[in-house]
Order: structure tokens, then C-alpha cells, then sequence
């Protein structure tokens, strides 16, 4: 059985095919779409996992994991806090522990969990990888997942930045009760 699906995606959206969108979003297995950097491959010791605890955050990190642990890396898992919340930092922090527990992941040393404060998600993820960091592997939803890639979110942003980053667009296995 496939596991895992891994797909590079073009960073011009008139490069992407609707059909492969399709097959994409109806794969039942874990998806990355992955958008290469110059340096890909040679080593993913430094991955940064953006999350606002998303349906696929958990699974986003715990393949995040699973790599850092294989290469003796180390997991930044992010949370951009606005600031207009009451305590962002300390609702940030919380939010990251849940998700961590939900993943079955202890923090470690190469766990990492930290907190943002910024009125802009995209700059928040800038500062968090502004020393470098060899990929950055955020969560997406099921539903409309292609459309959000295709078409504007998050994710789409960190695919059509000019960063020298690769960046992969993690979608877990469908569950039953999700289709």
C-alpha cells in the first residue's frame, strides 16, 4: 500500500494542473507537496512547522519529527499569535503543548515549540525562519485543500515566496469520517 505521496509543485500557479489536483486531493494517503530549493536534498537537519493546530498540524509534525529524528535534527513547531488576544504568548505556548500531546511528541532537544507575536501570519513565519531553515512543512486542510494551494492562502503564499527554502505542503490520509 502507498503511504505517502510526495509531489513537486510548480511555483507559477499557470504551471499547475487541474488533474493533478485532483489525483492530489483524492489520494488516500498522506500528500506533500513539496516546492524544492536550490539546496534540496542534500540535508533537512532545520524544519519549521508553522500551525494554528489544524486538522493536519499533528501529522504535519509528527512527519516533522519523524525526519528530525532520521537526520539528528531539529522541529521548530510555530504558532503566529495575534496580538490582539489576551495573553498571546501564553495562549500560543498552550496551544503548541496540546498539539505536541495530541501528536504523541515529548519536547526535546530537537522539539522545539515557540511562539510568535505579529499582526501577519507570513511575517511571523519570516521571523521564525529569518536565520534559515531547510524546510518549511505547514498543514492543510481536506476540504478545498487544492483550491487554497491553487488559489490563495497560507500555504500558497510560502509556495510563491522567493525564498531559497523548500517548502512542503503536508495533507494527512483521509479518515473515513472526512469524506
Amino acid at each position: 500500500d502507498v503511504t505517502l505521496i510526495l509531489a513537486s509543485i510548480p511555483k507559477q500557479k499557470s504551471d499547475r494542473s487541474r488533474i493533478g489536483a485532483k489525483l492530489v486531493e483524492n489520494a488516500p494517503c498522506d500528500v506533500i507537496l513539496l516546492r524544492p530549493a536550490a539546496n534540496s536534498g542534500e540535508e533537512c537537519k532545520t524544519i519549521l512547522i508553522p500551525t494554528a493546530g489544524g486538522p493536519h498540524a499533528k501529522a504535519a509534525l509528527v512527519f516533522g519529527n519523524s525526519l528530525a529524528t532520521d537526520e539528528n535534527g531539529v522541529v521548530t513547531a510555530l504558532y503566529v499569535a495575534p496580538p490582539d488576544i489576551q495573553e498571546p504568548q501564553l495562549s500560543g505556548e498552550a496551544l503548541l503543548e496540546r498539539l505536541l500531546e495530541k501528536a504523541g511528541i515529548e519536547k526535546s532537544g530537537h522539539i522545539l515549540p515557540k511562539v510568535i507575536v505579529a499582526d501577519d501570519v507570513m511575517a511571523g513565519i519570516g521571523e521564525a525562519a529569518k536565520n534559515g531553515v531547510d524546510l518549511i512543512l505547514i498543514g492543510a486542510s481536506n476540504f478545498g485543500f487544492m483550491r487554497r494551494v491553487l488559489f490563495g492562502s497560507i500555504p500558497e503564499k510560502l509556495l510563491r515566496s522567493n525564498s531559497s527554502t523548500a517548502v512542503g505542503i503536508f495533507r494527512a490520509k483521509p479518515r473515513i469520517w472526512d469524506q
